[in-house]
């Protein structure tokens, strides 16, 4: 049974000839298997439009194979699909397998040259800082001053002189007795020891210092050196008593200070109300934004117009795990804002007001305290109200 129509001065074969296997090697070619019904119909098309058929071969009423020159792979596509026939596999022979080939070992070692270059690249700045050794010292501390030396991440490691850093991490915390400095791959290493404390010396030995403002209403020394009296008014991180005592020659001996103190404290909340105030309002939309940065340079974002008249941006910074390239990501929120006035007379909060500037006044209030009288006093402004609570406790402190 033939498949194609029959034309006059068609001079072109569709069968495969002797040589066909020899050519194979030495002319590019693409073998194509399809699946599909009326396949007579497109190979009298691909005569029609001139295009090469090699090795035809029909395995079933809907199945077939052939190849064909990779120029005219783009035509036989179109045609087979406007068919409704189905491609089930393309592979190459000739010069253009062995191209792709070439093309694709080239593209990963290129790959891998790039990622052995950006490897390079990275080793040169810290991508990581560790603390060490830290127990009363917070690491955010630490990191902060390293930030505000311009040390911190992607920091090129050059620019770190680890006997300079250590020198000033020693200069700027007392806690510190001894500090180790290494870098080590894309790490900054901090290795630290704090000072350890005598207790002896910080505790028995510590001046007694008042903890709140007010005035001393009792007064019982019992060691040390008294520095305030009965009736005196005195503010927090005054010295109370002091840790040493004169003996009969005048000589300072060390003691540790006992004593006990009474002292009458005020305590004061302030709530200041606004008739007409400004309030500001989320009107529920916002848009978001990302931006894909690498050593500070921007490499994608899908940013659109900020249409909205007031807003409000926040943003927030993530680093993306699983790779050795820095890529950082910034997503960004804008949130459309609300203005408007809003009125609320005093007499209408009145109530509401003092009993929270009460309440905020009582929470000052430590479990020993006895509360002596309470106040509330309002004052007038223009346009405002202030509402002061005033609680007046005795505090009892006993220092043994």
């Amino acid at each position: 049974m033939r498949f194609f129509k029959e034309r006059k001065n068609d001079s072109k074969q569709l069968a495969v000839n002797k040589g066909f296997f020899n050519m194979m090697k030495l002319k590019s070619l693409l073998h194509i298997k399809i699946t599909g019904l009326n396949q007579e119909k497109i190979f009298n098309k691909f005569l029609d439009l001139g295009i090469d058929i090699y090795n035809l071969n029909r395995d079933s009423h809907s199945t077939a194979s052939f190849f064909i020159s990779p120029k005219n792979l783009n035509k036989v596509k179109i045609i087979l699909k406007q068919n409704q026939i189905i491609i089930n596999n393309i592979k190459k022979f000739g010069w253009i397998k062995y191209y792709s080939t070439a093309i694709a070992r080239l593209g990963i070692l290129l790959g891998f040259i790039l990622s052995i270059f950006l490897l390079i690249i990275c080793n040169q700045f810290i991508l990581n800082i560790r603390i060490y050794g830290n127990d009363k010292i917070k690491a955010v501390e630490l990191v902060e001053f390293l930030n505000q030396n311009k040390i911190g991440n992607f920091t090129a490691k050059n620019f770190i002189d680890n006997d300079k850093l250590e020198f000033l991490i020693m200069q700027n915390f007392d806690e510190i007795s001894m500090v180790s400095i290494i870098k080590k791959g894309t790490s900054l290493i901090i290795n630290i020891k704090e000072k350890v404390l005598n207790s002896e010396t910080e505790g028995d030995y510590k001046n007694i210092v008042s903890t709140c403002n007010g005035r001393l209403t009792y007064v019982k020394l019992i060691d040390g050196t008294l520095k305030k009296k009965e009736g005196d008014l005195i503010k927090e991180g005054d010295i109370l008593v002091e840790s040493y005592y004169l003996d009969s020659k005048g000589n300072k001996s060390q003691i540790k200070p006992k004593a006990e103190f009474k002292i009458e404290v005020w305590l004061e909340e302030k709530i200041i109300h606004y008739e007409r105030t400004i309030v500001t309002e989320y009107t529920g939309r916002e848009m978001k934004f990302r931006t894909v940065s690498l050593f500070g340079l921007e490499l994608f974002n899908n940013h659109i117009n900020n249409t909205y008249e007031n807003y409000e941006t926040k943003e927030n910074y993530t680093r993306i795990e699983n790779t050795f390239l820095p890529l950082i990501i910034k997503y960004t929120t804008v949130k459309e804002l609300h203005f408007f006035e809003r009125y609320m007379p005093f007499a209408e909060i009145k109530n509401n007001l003092m009993e929270e500037s009460k309440q905020k006044a009582l929470q000052k209030l430590n479990n020993n305290d006895i509360i002596k009288d309470e106040r509330c006093t309002i004052t007038q402004g223009t346009g405002f109200t202030v509402v002061s609570y005033l609680v007046i406790v005795d505090k009892e402190l006993i220092y043994i």
